[in-house]
């Protein structure tokens, strides 16, 4: 699973691709389709090269054509 490969990584740091899904520490994070992601329920529409921030986690996404990164700070 590539959330198990992240977490052995970077426990901070989850990498996604479309309608994957995964945590980080306890926060769910995931890409709902092809531009639109969801931080703890909450949905951010996303183009490529952008990135979005969920002020109450501390979790922001990048996007970079098809992979998606989720990081806390």
């Amino acid at each position: 699973m590539p959330e198990e490969d992240n977490a052995q990584q970077d426990p901070n740091t989850l990498s996604l691709e479309a309608r994957e899904h995964g945590k980080i520490g306890a926060v769910h994070c995931g890409v709902t389709r092809e531009g639109l992601v969801s931080i703890r329920g909450r949905q951010y529409p996303l183009d490529d090269g952008k990135t979005a921030q969920d002020e109450a986690s501390g979790i922001a996404v990048a996007r970079q054509g098809e992979q998606y990164t989720f990081t806390r700070a």
